[in-house]
């Protein structure tokens, strides 16, 4: 078998695993386990042909949205995550092209982003976090500092496909990854399923559907020129930033507020309407111990 049709053969046979990309009109991943041998060939060529023409079949690029709960009582919307249920073959496609979008871009991207990267943890970020802090702590002159910590509003669900693509354009992506994301994310329809009922179809002009692989490493080009003019460190949608408090600041009557007032093009993505959410924005201080 060769090394391509190999590779899709071992991420067809995990389809066990993926549960919920099954939705209501899809081949179940059992059956197509079972039949992996007599399609292997032929699924192969088909994908090749996806990333050859750089193009998505359009019923790829539909998705069945499932309300998963966030919390053990959900009662509002906001209780619930959209999870999109998303086409099988989409999936193979994706896992493939994931490869290809990660070795192109991620090394482009700025290193004090901590979330979807191998090997990286939230552990990670906090030991970062903490290292700043104590280094600026220790100084003699230090008499705080101050932490801001934001995050997101439905990160995913707001991002802006012609930005996300400029952004793509600005990081020198290979013009075929750029081509393959453009066909991935234009004309998306969804459906949302509660219980047995199916909503109509409606288009998904903006945003990336919770569930694909390739949805993170989008979101990490996206806020990737998130960069305060203070230390910062990101993990995902949460973004940490802090300033020093010296005595040369209190000499010259500058406020906490003054000095960690961030430039406009710094509060949140504005070019991207991606606002910081009210209820996990905050600032807190850490004093010398």
């Amino acid at each position: 078998m060769p090394a391509v049709a190999c590779k899709q053969y071992n991420i067809i046979t995990n389809l066990h695993s993926w549960s919920r990309a099954l939705s209501h009109k899809h081949l179940a991943p059992k059956r197509l386990t079972r039949m992996i041998t007599l399609l292997c060939e032929s699924i192969t060529n088909i994908l090749q042909t996806v990333i050859n023409c750089q193009t998505f079949p359009s019923s790829w690029t539909e998705a069945v949205i499932k309300p998963i709960p966030k919390v053990s009582n959900p009662i509002t919307l906001k209780d619930f995550r959209p999870i999109s249920l998303l086409q099988h073959l989409s999936k193979i496609a994706e896992r493939i092209f994931l490869e290809h979008l990660c070795s192109d871009i991620t090394n482009k991207l700025q290193p004090n982003q901590f979330a979807y990267s191998p090997g990286l943890t939230t552990t990670d970020a906090l030991v970062e976090k903490i290292d700043q802090w104590t280094r600026v702590l220790d100084k003699a002159n230090t008499i705080c500092i101050s932490i801001a910590l934001k995050d997101f509003t439905k990160a995913f669900d707001k991002m802006q496909h012609a930005k996300l693509i400029r952004k793509m354009i600005k990081r020198n992506a290979k013009p075929n990854n750029i081509a393959l994301t453009q066909s991935f994310l234009s004309g998306r329809k969804q459906q949302v399923a509660v219980n047995n009922t199916i909503s109509e179809s409606a288009e998904s002009p903006v945003g990336v559907p919770q569930g694909t692989v390739t949805g993170p490493v989008y979101w990490l080009i996206f806020v990737d020129d998130l960069q305060p003019p203070t230390p910062t460190v990101k993990y995902a949608d949460d973004t940490t930033s802090f300033i020093t408090i010296t005595t040369s600041c209190i000499t010259n009557r500058q406020s906490t507020r003054q000095t960690f007032s961030l430039k406009p093009k710094h509060q949140g993505i504005q070019h991207g309407n991606m606002p910081f959410t009210t209820v996990r924005t905050g600032v807190t201080k850490m004093t010398c111990s």
